[in-house]
């Protein structure tokens, strides 16, 4: 990830967080550094070589013993819930979710309008309004609003976003005000790429 951020020109690959500034190239060579000495400093296998047959056997046990508790799971929210989107909206305490969290808006030159669809499903019993949206970044969803998400219905809306001006990666959060029994937020991010102008 950090040589792809070199190499498209990112100033800094976030690796550390948003408040500290890293070179990716600084950082593609710490990668590699590490994973060298990794390969140096990896431990005797020849003992799991010897006793392959009984590792892959455990290993099979383990695997079918985990299949068997996923198909079980994935039954019983289907059964309980109707869907394993509902059963993990319930588990997060989710009224309203939004699909996809993250929104990748593609690559494009500055200043370029580019549009996104999102959708929105109503996990309550009881119609949610959406009215708004804030954002730090240049988009709106203006155009569809205000919509109404009857119980259990999924609606989509066009999120249209004007591309920043700074060349490479871009990550900008957007959120959309809810009426569901009282006023409340929603996030999402906008992800993308600004070409440089001579690509």
């Amino acid at each position: 990830m950090s040589f792809y951020q070199g190499w498209i020109g990112q100033a800094s690959c976030g690796c550390l967080g948003a408040k500290v500034s890293v070179n990716p190239w600084i950082m593609f060579t710490i990668d590699v550094a590490a994973f060298f000495a990794l390969l140096l400093a990896r431990p005797d296998l020849t003992p799991l070589w010897v006793h392959r047959v009984r590792i892959l056997s455990v290993c099979s046990g383990v695997l079918g013993a985990y299949l068997l508790l996923l198909g079980s799971v994935a039954g019983i929210a289907h059964v309980r819930y109707g869907s394993i989107d509902a059963a993990l909206a319930s588990l997060r305490n989710e009224r309203l979710s939004l699909q996809p969290a993250l929104v990748d808006m593609g690559e494009g030159i500055a200043g370029e309008e580019r549009d996104a669809s999102v959708e929105l499903t109503n996990w309550t019993e009881h119609p949610i309004r959406l009215i708004g949206g804030t954002a730090d970044c240049s988009c709106t969803v203006l155009g569809d609003l205000p919509i109404t998400i009857p119980p259990g219905e999924s609606r989509s809306i066009t999120v249209t976003m004007r591309l920043p001006k700074t060349p490479g990666l871009f990550n900008r959060k957007a959120q959309l005000t809810i009426d569901d029994e009282g006023f409340k937020r929603i996030g999402f991010r906008l992800i993308g790429r600004i070409s440089r102008a001579a690509e």
